[in-house]
């Protein structure tokens, strides 16, 4: 899923809106915890956190950031860990079956969504992939003969580029090289989004190319080596 940049959206707002953004929250704060604890006036405490709330959604109104507010943010910003399925925290989990708290699998999703995501698809530079276990599948007929490459998605991700371009890399090492998907198409972000609520995290660009340089093994793009091949005829 595409979260919300809170730190980008802040570092867009001029000084005077950051000051005026951050008196409201501040505001908001306090009289939620007013609330919270029940503190009397408490009416009044319940006010503070509207109004704080309702001004600093206008400002963010005023600069032309409230669309971006419909998305769910990332938390990562604020050093939380949220599942990149439904948004769930360990201070704010999901229910599972008999009211027990969800917990965190090894591919990175909350146990709710990793056993809603079991068998699901997800359709990406034009490759089908189901996830089974901890793998994304893809099935195609290459010459007659059925071929299947498996994407381990601990260790995945997605990043999107400056021009909109979505990749997706594979968990694999494989010595030599590290497998990846380019979707670039007009519904990338739609297929990007699908493929993060099958467990694959999105990192910002920066974050994605530190990953690589860390990893030190080059990516075969194989989305740019089939569009090579088909162009020879190959």
């Amino acid at each position: 899923m595409n979260r919300f940049d809170a730190a980008a959206a802040w570092d867009s707002l001029p000084a005077e809106a950051q000051r005026a953004f951050g008196i409201a929250a501040l505001i908001s704060v306090i009289g939620a915890e007013g609330e919270d604890r029940g503190l009397a006036p408490l009416q009044g405490y319940i006010a503070a956190a509207h109004e704080g709330a309702h001004a600093a959604k206008m400002i963010a109104a005023d600069h032309g950031l409230l669309p971006d507010l419909l998305r769910l943010p990332d938390l990562a910003i604020i050093g939380v860990q949220a599942c990149p399925g439904c948004g769930c925290t360990d201070a704010c989990s999901c229910a599972t079956v008999g009211e027990e708290p969800c917990h965190w699998t090894a591919t990175g999703l909350c146990s709710s969504c990793a056993a809603a995501a079991e068998g699901q698809e997800a359709t990406f530079a034009g490759k089908l992939l189901v996830r089974e276990g901890g793998y994304l599948l893809n099935v195609e007929i290459v010459d007659g003969n059925e071929t299947t490459r498996a994407f381990k998605i601990d260790g995945s991700f997605l990043s999107r580029d400056e021009n909109g371009r979505w990749l997706f890399v594979d968990g694999f090492l494989y010595g030599t090289f590290r497998s990846a998907l380019l979707d670039d198409g007009p519904a990338s972000d739609v297929a990007a989004a699908a493929l993060s609520a099958l467990g694959v995290p999105v990192l910002d660009m920066g974050t994605a190319q530190q990953r690589v340089a860390d990893a030190g093994v080059p990516l075969l793009n194989i989305t740019l080596m089939e569009r090579r091949q088909a162009a020879k005829g190959v």
